[in-house]
């Protein structure tokens, strides 16, 4: 039988009490807006590596259901308050996902989400960075592209590398993706070999930066094309 006692502690929770109150208090400095949005929407979101949870409305009085989805992030309600001319704002809320349980995973978890009107990834990673030293007393994190982190820890070039090769590199990490999927994507392996081998390797000591991901992996980000198309987002 199970307990009915709450698995946290005091201390725990007055750790996240802390901790909200530094964030708040970080981008109010900034003159960030915290915004609330709805966490149930009418639509399932539309990145094909996320599922949405769905939830069964039904009004009083009616035999009509409809089925809603609970959000995987406040991404779509929050640029369209940017679309509308909100100024910068942020968020603290809860999401939901589908499937996800992990150890880095969990269907239900809070997420921070904050836009910066005119910035690019590069000044956002700096704000991050400053987040990361005031709440978590992080030291200066460092930067590598994808390419950068794929050739370092892998000896491969993730853009330009064949399926074969990135199949062989998973298998010689003792790594292979496994059921009904579609094992021709390389986006699959080469998430695969990122999560798996690569992530396992950085910001053990210092927080890691990655940036310039494969275009086609932008998920609502920018493409800029330079050398080879890459997708603005870290």
């Amino acid at each position: 039988m199970q307990s009915w006692q709450p698995t946290t502690s005091l201390s725990e929770m007055q750790l996240r009490a802390k901790i909200y109150s530094q964030i708040r208090q970080f981008f109010a400095e900034r003159n960030v807006l915290e915004v609330d949005t709805p966490i149930m929407s009418h639509m399932a979101v539309t990145d094909i590596n996320l599922a949405s949870i769905p939830v069964l409305y039904q009004e009083i009085g009616s035999k009509l259901t409809q089925t809603c989805y609970l959000q995987t992030s406040p991404e779509y309600p929050m640029k369209r308050l940017l679309s509308a001319g909100s100024p910068s704002i942020y968020q603290i809320c809860k999401v939901f996902r589908n499937g996800e349980v992990g150890r880095f995973h969990n269907p239900e978890f809070t997420m921070l989400e904050w836009y910066k009107l005119g910035w690019n990834d590069r000044q956002l990673m700096d704000e991050v960075d400053d987040l990361l030293q005031v709440i978590l007393l992080t030291p200066p994190a460092e930067r590598m592209s994808y390419e950068q982190a794929f050739l370092l820890h892998v000896g491969l070039n993730p853009h330009t590398a064949s399926l074969k090769e990135l199949q062989q590199c998973a298998v010689a990490h003792n790594f292979q993706l496994v059921g009904d999927i579609d094992k021709s994507n390389r986006d699959l392996w080469l998430q695969l070999i990122m999560s798996e081998v690569i992530e396992m390797r950085i910001g053990k000591v210092i927080p890691t930066f990655i940036y310039d991901f494969p275009a086609s992996q932008a998920a609502l980000a920018r493409v800029r094309h330079d050398r080879i198309p890459v997708a603005e987002r870290f």
